[in-house]
């Protein structure tokens, strides 16, 4: 839904740009967070 593969996804966490939950062994993505890495992506 995002286009962004499962490998990118947790670099960006890795790299402190998507803000994360843990519940558990649940690891959760902000949706505010995951909107703005989003849109700091898109081209102008």
């Amino acid at each position: 839904m995002t286009g962004i593969s499962r490998s990118r996804l947790y670099e960006l966490i890795k790299s402190g740009e998507l803000e994360i939950a843990k519940d558990g062994a649940t690891t959760l993505i902000l949706v505010s967070s995951l909107r703005a890495a989003i849109e700091r992506r898109r081209p102008a």
